[in-house]
C-alpha cells in the first residue's frame, strides 16, 4: 500500500477564542491509506475532536510504496 504525506493545520474553537490566530497547530502526517480521500479520512477523523474544528491540507503527496513488516520470530 502507498504512503501518503501532507502537511495538516487545525484549529479548536477553544485556541481560537483563547489565543486566536496563534492557536493554530502543524503537523506533517503520514499513513499508509488506499488512496489520498482515504488519508484525508483518516486525518479529519483523528484529528477533530469537536465538530466545529478546522482542519487545513496541504498538498497530499504519494510518499513510496510500504513494504510488509515482518517479524523476528525465534
Amino acid at each position: 500500500m502507498p504512503v501518503f504525506r501532507a502537511t495538516v493545520w487545525t484549529l479548536t474553537a477553544m485556541a481560537e477564542d483563547m489565543e486566536g490566530d496563534a492557536g493554530i497547530r502543524r503537523r506533517v502526517i503520514e499513513y499508509v491509506t488506499e488512496s489520498a480521500k482515504t488519508f484525508e479520512a483518516a486525518v479529519r477523523d483523528n484529528y477533530s475532536t469537536a465538530p466545529d474544528t478546522r482542519i487545513w491540507f496541504g498538498p497530499i503527496s504519494e510518499k513510496s510504496a510500504q513494504r510488509p513488516f515482518k517479524f523476528n520470530t525465534p
